[in-house]
């Protein structure tokens, strides 16, 4: 597959995870019992709050499904451009077909966005504990807990945002210095260093402070809200980069390995090149591989040691580092003329 093609698709399915795994937190936070959430942070019950939230895993099947399908049509564009010619006299064309019923292929596209999924719900109930703990010693409302956690429903779209649900610790941790910065007395100007706020609300917060007044605790909770919605919009783009490239980079090495494991050619004659989209937002890293070469199943290597068989690859152990928000390409190659001096040979 070309780079321009590969690309495309990528462009193409990458709206399509962004979307999944934002349907599957407005689910989580739809889902979450609120009257049961209430009594539980009320009682100062951080396990029956989170019990409250019913975070069920199956709640990301969709954003399953999507990864699954970018893995197949990786495949099988992988596999369609390294035909080889057609067979002469006796000896049959090759044909060569994308399995996605190969046992290998089966347990690589079940296990696609485990991770993200696993990890995601684990930070959703660490959140919880120390929002619910937070809440206590500040004596806050088990109400204005609960939204903080859920969110409020938007009538524009029906579900419920701004919560902390689906949030990184760290955009978490952005969102309560982001509340600290609006509960002071004026509030702080910190608070307009934050790119992803919610400007609309600007001449309010400046007002407060121009006054020399606190800002209204239900503006505040609004725009906090507000902020946290932006934040997670942003982690679903970084999810839709990050796990359709190592969707569609797992289905186009599936679709080597599978070329192999037919006879179609040896891993010794397929090379493996590390292409860098150089266009100065790649990572120093990256930008040291471009043009690494491998032969197929000896793995690329980062400058930090980090050993990656295909760009977005974590099954070496390659951290997040590496990883998240990857744009780079391998291009596969196979050397055609030396398969058939070895077959005539």
């Amino acid at each position: 597959m070309s780079p321009r093609a590969f690309r495309r698709l990528l462009d193409r399915l990458s709206p399509d995870v962004r979307a999944a795994f934002e349907r599957a937190i407005a689910d989580l936070a739809d889902g979450a019992d609120r009257a049961m959430l209430e009594r539980a942070i009320a009682a100062q019950d951080a396990d029956a709050a989170i019990r409250a939230l019913n975070l069920d895993p199956a709640a990301f099947d969709d954003l399953r499904e999507t990864l699954r399908r970018a893995f197949r049509e990786s495949g099988i564009a992988e596999t369609a451009s390294h035909a080889p010619p057609g067979g002469t006299g006796a000896q049959p064309a090759v044909i060569l077909r994308f399995a996605l019923g190969n046992p290998r292929a089966e347990r690589i596209a079940r296990e696609l966005g485990a991770t993200l999924i696993r990890e995601t719900v684990d930070t959703i109930q660490e959140l919880v504990r120390e929002r619910v703990a937070a809440s206590i010693a500040a004596g806050v409302n088990p109400r204005v807990t609960a939204r903080a956690i859920v969110g409020t429903h938007d009538r524009a779209t029906g579900t419920r945002t701004g919560g902390i649900v689906g949030l990184t610790e760290a955009q978490a941790g952005w969102a309560r210095n982001a509340e600290a910065e609006l509960a002071r007395d004026p509030p702080d100007p910190a608070y307009f260093q934050r790119q992803a706020r919610d400007r609309r609300y600007d001449a309010a917060v400046k007002r407060a402070i121009r006054e020399g007044k606190p800002l209204d605790p239900s503006m505040a909770e609004k725009i906090v809200g507000r902020y946290r919605a932006r934040l997670l919009k942003l982690r679903g783009e970084a999810i839709a980069r990050t796990e359709a490239t190592a969707a569609l980079n797992a289905g186009r090495f599936e679709a080597i390995e599978q070329m192999i494991d037919r006879g179609v050619t040896t891993p010794d004659l397929v090379t493996g090149t590390w292409d860098t989209n150089i266009d100065g937002r790649e990572r120093p890293d990256h930008h040291a591989m471009n043009g690494q070469k491998r032969t197929f199943g000896v793995p690329f290597t980062a400058p930090d040691g980090s050993l990656l068989r295909y760009p977005g690859d974590s099954s070496l152990g390659a951290p997040a580092e590496q990883v998240v928000g990857c744009r780079c390409y391998t291009g596969w190659q196979v050397d055609w003329i030396e398969q058939y001096r070895r077959e005539a040979a």
